[in-house]
């Protein structure tokens, strides 16, 4: 049988209980206000190239090309918005690592909330199609374009008949104990291989 508590809370209780609301509201308030002055005072594309490729898994040029794309998508009414560099940058953060949003926000160069990542990434991922995929992606459609791809990827690689090709990615997952060896890649850590 589980115990009964007393719900009745006395005015000392309650007091307790508000003071602490009010120091935890004052806290996330000073937290936020020391990320948005560590987001002022550091930028990301001032990092050296090959540091900013290392973080980002592309250049400053084509990051600055995607926030230039994204801009007129992204900038929005509120005053305490993010930056769309800032907003960007996030987003392909945690594309390059595929790891925790709380994490990735955390990092130096960013600095924003684990709710500012999910946001940029669920608004640069809707942006995705409709403004990049149709820049980037092409199919070929008649029978002319087809063979014109063909001959190139013959010419280039060698290979008969070829006339796309993909990519792919190992996405790093938690241990799995349900057929473990089904998930272990060459690199000898668990993964799904995803294609691009």
């Amino acid at each position: 049988m589980l115990p009964k508590f007393n719900l009745v809370l006395d005015m000392e209780d309650w007091r307790l209980l508000r003071i602490g609301n009010i120091q935890r509201r004052q806290r996330r308030e000073r937290l936020r206000m020391y990320r948005r002055q560590l987001r002022d005072t550091l930028n990301p594309f001032e990092l050296r190239e090959i540091e900013f490729k290392q973080l980002f898994r592309m250049s400053r040029r084509l990051a600055l090309d995607l926030c230039e794309m994204l801009s007129p998508h992204l900038e929005g009414q509120r005053s305490n918005r993010l930056p769309v560099h800032t907003q960007v940058l996030t987003a392909i953060r945690f594309f390059a690592t595929g790891g925790y949003q709380r994490a990735v926000g955390q990092e130096f160069c960013l600095a924003v909330s684990q709710k500012s990542v999910s946001n940029c990434v669920r608004s640069i991922s809707l942006l995705n199609t409709p403004h990049l995929s149709a820049r980037w992606i092409k199919f070929n459609q008649t029978f002319e374009q087809r063979e014109h791809r063909k001959n190139q990827f013959l010419h280039a690689t060698g290979f008969h008949g070829v006339i796309g090709c993909i990519d792919c990615t190992n996405i790093a997952i938690p241990r799995s104990v349900v057929i473990e060896v089904a998930y272990f890649n060459n690199n000898l850590f668990q993964s799904i291989n995803v294609k691009i």
